[in-house]
């Protein structure tokens, strides 16, 4: 989405882009990477500037804490990564966590030195014996215990970020910076967003998106039936709701056989700052705007 091979690995390249792509919501990126380079810092295997900015200094420190841990190095905090570290105690939060055991130099004793025993002619003099010499005990240093370190939790991002973060609603994207509604991402809110996925609108008759990019009012009316002032999380959600374009939104069944607007919820519960998404099969369509 932001124009770089899919490797799949978190680099430095990555990490640049994915900041621009953000703007000034890049900050998220960087208290993550902060915290991952205080841990790697605390554990001696990076040596780097606290700046979150993930470089291939932190990707290879990532990968020495990974083989300390004896987990697949693929450079990136993962969830085999993020579960060992717990299991040894490096995260907070963990049970039976273990600390840095005492480091205690053993106390040394010399052996007992016996000089030989000297004889006079003629007369035998009792054996003289030093008496065996020990030093004191080495100094003891006592047990320390370091810190619990947690890697700081980001802030969401908004609705359309969040959005725009997932390949699987690139349409819904396009469409919304067709009618300007990006705009209006930053809103406090909260609002309740029915996102139709892209095997959604694949299900449209060919030429129905042209029609509608075309036509901006009946566009934006399409999508504002897509939205719902409040949070509206799936649980609850127990009656017809009213979007934003005024049009109600008839509301079926429960649980995993919910439905609004006619479309089962595929994706529930995606939450943003300002409110939730919920990813559905298909579709919806407003009185005024068939489609």
């Amino acid at each position: 989405s932001v124009g770089l091979p899919p490797t799949g690995i978190y680099d430095e390249a990555t990490s640049a882009a994915l900041r621009a792509a953000l703007g000034t919501y890049g900050d998220l990126l960087d208290s993550s990477t902060v915290g991952i380079q205080e841990l790697l810092t605390y554990l001696g295997l990076y040596s780097g500037p606290i700046d979150g900015i993930w470089t291939a200094e932190v990707t290879a420190s990532m990968k020495a804490l990974q083989r300390s841990l004896g987990v697949p190095e693929t450079g990136v905090p993962d969830a085999d990564t993020i579960q060992a570290a717990f299991q040894r105690g490096l995260l907070e939060g963990a049970a039976g966590a273990t600390t840095v055991p005492p480091t205690t130099a053993p106390a040394t004793t010399a052996p007992a030195t016996t000089a030989p025993a000297t004889t006079a002619p003629a007369t035998t003099a009792p054996p003289e014996t030093a008496p065996p010499t020990t030093p004191p005990p080495a100094e003891t240093v006592p047990e320390t215990t370091p810190p619990p370190t947690t890697v700081p939790e980001p802030q969401l991002p908004d609705l359309f970020a969040t959005l725009q973060a997932n390949p699987n609603y690139s349409t819904f994207v396009g469409l919304l910076l067709a009618a300007g509604f990006d705009a209006d991402s930053d809103l406090p809110g909260p609002y309740t967003v029915f996102a139709p996925t892209n095997a959604a609108f694949g299900a449209l008759p060919p030429g129905t998106l042209d029609d509608l990019m075309a036509n901006p009012a009946l566009l934006s009316q399409l999508l504002a039936y897509h939205i719902v002032e409040g949070l509206f999380p799936v649980a609850s959600i127990t009656g017809d709701l009213i979007s934003v374009n005024g049009a109600p939104l008839v509301v079926a069944g429960s649980g995993p056989t919910l439905t609004v607007g006619g479309a089962s919820i595929v994706d529930p519960d995606v939450n943003a700052s300002n409110g939730v998404i919920h990813g559905i099969s298909s579709a919806l369509t407003p009185p005024v705007v068939p489609i």
